[in-house]
C-alpha cells in the first residue's frame, strides 16, 4: 500500500507541475476537463494536487479554544449536538466491531467483552472531544484501523506509535496535504475487501437476517455512511418484523 501511495502520488503531482492547468488529474473529477480554458478551469473551481513548499511553521491559536458560546442558545445547535451524537455513536460501533473481529478479540457470538467496549468507546468520546477543543478535523474511530490489524497491530501501540507519527507529520503539512484522492484511494478499497472476510458467517439462508445485512451492506458505501448503513440496516428489519407478524 504505500508503494502505492507514494508512486500514484509522484505521478499525480509530476504531471500537475508539467501542465499546470492542462492537468488530466484536476478536480473536481467530472467538472473539469483540458479542454476547458483558463476562465472556465477557475470558474469550475478546478485544481490539481501538487505542494507549493515543503513545510512551515503550526500556528494552533487560530482553531484551539475558539469557542462561540452564544450558539448554545439557538435550539438548531442542539439539534446539530444530538445528530453528530448517534451519528458518531454508530459509525464507531460498527467499527469498532469490525476491526475486532478482524483482530479476534470477539466471543463466540461475535460480542466484544463489555469492559473492553466501555473503554474503547471511553477512548472515543475523550478524543473527539480533545480534538473539538483544539480545532482539529473529527477525531474518531476509523475503519482503516483495519490495515494495521493485519499488519499485526493488536494492542494500544500501535495507535500510539501511528499517533507520535501524525506529531511529527505536523510542521509537513503543506506537503502530505496534497497526497490526491488517486493515489490514496485504492488502498482503501484493499482495506473495504479484507473487512468483508466475515461476511461468510452471515445466515443467507435466512431471509430476516440476510435481507437486512444485504441493505446494510450496500447503503455504507452508498452513502459514504456507516452510520447511516446501520440505520439503513435498522430499519429495513424493523419493517420486515411488522410485515411478517400476521404471517408469524
Amino acid at each position: 500500500p504505500l508503494v502505492g501511495i507514494v508512486f500514484g502520488t509522484l505521478v499525480a503531482w509530476s504531471e500537475c507541475w508539467a501542465r499546470k492547468d492542462d492537468s488530466a488529474f484536476n478536480y473536481p473529477i467530472g467538472a473539469c476537463n483540458p479542454m476547458q480554458n483558463a476562465t472556465e478551469l477557475a470558474d469550475a473551481g478546478c485544481f490539481c494536487y501538487a505542494p507549493d513548499k515543503f513545510a512551515e511553521t503550526a500556528n494552533i491559536k487560530n482553531t484551539a479554544n475558539v469557542f462561540n458560546w452564544g450558539a448554545v442558545k439557538d435550539p438548531g445547535f442542539w439539534v446539530s449536538v444530538f445528530t453528530l451524537l448517534y451519528t458518531d455513536i454508530l459509525d464507531s460501533t460498527g467499527t469498532f466491531y469490525a476491526v475486532a473481529k478482524r483482530a479476534g478479540f470477539t466471543d463466540s457470538k461475535g460480542n466484544l467483552p463489555k469492559g473492553n467496549a466501555n473503554m474503547a468507546f471511553a477512548a472515543d468520546a475523550i478524543a473527539t472531544i480533545i480534538g473539538s477543543c483544539l480545532g482539529t478535523s473529527t477525531v474518531t474511530t476509523y475503519a482503516e484501523s483495519a490495515s494495521g490489524v493485519v499488519d499485526g497491530g493488536r494492542t494500544g501501540l500501535t495507535a500510539i506509535t501511528v499517533g507520535l507519527w501524525f506529531a511529527i507529520a505536523i510542521p509537513f503539512a503543506p506537503l502530505l496535504s496534497e497526497i490526491p484522492p488517486l493515489a490514496s484511494g485504492p488502498i482503501l478499497c484493499i482495506v473495504g475487501a479484507l473487512m468483508q472476510k466475515h461476511i461468510n458467517e452471515i445466515e443467507w439462508g435466512d431471509v430476516e437476517e440476510a435481507l437486512p445485512a444485504f441493505a446494510t451492506l450496500v447503503l455504507i458505501p452508498y452513502t459514504y455512511n456507516i452510520a447511516y448503513g446501520i440505520i439503513g440496516g435498522t430499519f429495513f428489519w424493523i419493517i420486515m418484523q411488522i410485515l411478517l407478524m400476521p404471517v408469524r
